[in-house]
């Protein structure tokens, strides 16, 4: 059909809009009264609509739409509840093409369109699905206007911090009207005049005016903002479950250790490993604010991983003083508490087990793993050190990792070379050993080095 505009209670005013006939190429519902309006007169192009359609859940208003056309209904809820409208090919109204969300108010009438861009004639249904009987007093047919829906920057999605939304549009010289609260934009609404903070979700929807009052499609994008849980200190956040996210505070934090992609976090309650969050950290630094991030585990180590959350917007990083290691004994090294952590073990002794080294206190050992490539010829087994390291742990087994170290006795007693192949060896701890044995042996009395 052309384009066509219909006002009740104009020209129509004694037309017989209650029947299911077709009248002026609109049909109605059988069951859809008619009676005048009392308030809320509304001007239609020109014309002014004294006069309303009564329509109930289940019934309808039809009309057929040329191809790129929009179909404009002027409708009022009949209350205090807001009411669904769907846009169907049948009177069932069960091929839905799109729905129409009527604000709630009475004799409150505005317009509410659906644009069709298909290319041959469609009949469409006013369709009044939920919430409540509609009032409408008009409708009209017209060509789609030649106006560009507006675009966001960023899109809409899930985020975890508050969004600054730009509103843009490509058609010139347009205004652009938007709402928050999920209702539909008209010129009546919000006037854009600058970026949108969105701190908490919400549904953004815009729409654009020309010069001649022919508005755009609403476009619409919903923006779910779920902040980070907040982890006061790093025990906390390495409390959380695995892969869990979490805004991880920071107060006078120390850089422990950074190599490569660790970087290893000391604060008052523990410490952990910032591995490979691309920010870049330096030995000694003093951290303050915030870094968001996930738990994860390499092998039982615990990591603050990186996720899009993660950089040093709310970090404040700053040159400290030489960072002094926590002292510990080999048996706290046999529990987590100190992984991660810049640790000292005062001359303690050093026993090798096949072709591994560990330090040791009585039955308590923690082997050594040199990832850092700090260990010298000189700290072989039977001697005694205090090493300086970075306490980690591989699958089940509590691991040194040395960054520096210093022979506290053993070597002035040591000779390289002189042993008699054919004397028996002995190691530090009195037991024969095969010649294959490398380390500190003892033969005749005296200590060699065994390479």
């Amino acid at each position: 059909m052309s384009n066509k505009t219909w006002v009740f209670g104009a020209d129509q005013n004694n037309a017989d809009y209650t029947t299911n006939n077709i009248v002026d190429n609109m049909e109605v519902c059988a069951g859809v009264t008619k009676s005048k309006k009392n308030a809320g007169y509304l001007e239609i192009d020109g014309t002014m609509a004294t006069t309303r359609l009564q329509v109930a859940v289940g019934k309808w208003l039809h009309v057929k739409v040329a191809a790129g056309s929009r179909v404009t209904f002027y409708v009022s809820s009949s209350g205090s509840a807001a009411r669904t409208v769907n846009i169907t090919t049948d009177a069932e109204g069960t091929d839905i093409l799109g729905t129409l969300n009527i604000e709630k108010g009475s004799d409150n009438y505005k317009p509410y369109y659906y644009d069709y861009s298909g290319t041959t004639d469609k009949d469409i249904y006013f369709f009044v699905a939920g919430g409540g009987q509609c009032h409408v007093v008009g409708a009209k047919v017209a060509p789609m206007p030649d106006v560009a829906a507006p675009t966001f920057d960023p899109e809409g999605g899930e985020y975890t911090e508050a969004q600054s939304v730009t509103i843009s549009c490509a058609t010139e010289d347009v205004d652009i009207f938007y709402t928050l609260d999920g209702t539909e934009p008209t010129d009546e609404s919000d006037l854009y005049s600058g970026a949108i903070t969105i701190s908490e979700t919400a549904t953004l929807k815009a729409i654009a005016y020309n010069a001649d009052g022919e508005s755009s499609e609403v476009t619409s994008a919903t923006y779910t903002i779920t902040a980070p849980a907040t982890a006061a200190n790093i025990a906390e956040f390495k409390a959380l479950a695995a892969n869990d996210e979490a805004e991880l505070k920071l107060n006078n934090a120390r850089v422990v250790y950074a190599s490569g992609k660790d970087v290893y976090v000391r604060d008052d309650s523990g410490a952990i490993d910032f591995y490979s969050t691309d920010i870049e950290f330096e030995p000694n630094m003093v951290l303050n604010g915030s870094i968001t991030g996930k738990l994860a585990f390499f092998r039982n180590l615990p990591e603050l991983a990186k996720t899009d959350a993660t950089n040093a917007d709310k970090l404040t990083m700053t040159a400290g003083s030489e960072v002094q290691p926590t002292a510990v004994t080999v048996a706290q090294l046999l529990s987590p508490y100190y992984l991660c952590d810049l640790v000292e073990l005062a001359d303690v002794q050093i026993i090798e087990e096949e072709g591994k080294l560990y330090v040791t206190d009585g039955d308590d050992k923690v082997v050594i793993y040199d990832k850092y490539k700090a260990v010298g010829e000189d700290l072989v087994g039977g001697v005694k050190a205090t090493i300086k390291a970075i306490h980690s742990v591989y699958n089940n087994d509590y691991q040194l990792l040395p960054l520096s170290y210093t022979i506290t006795s053993g070597i002035h007693e040591l000779t390289v070379g002189g042993l008699d192949p054919n004397a028996p060896l002995y190691n530090v701890a009195g037991q024969q050993v095969s010649a294959d044995y490398k380390g500190i042996v003892m033969q005749k009395g005296k200590k060699f080095i065994k390479k």
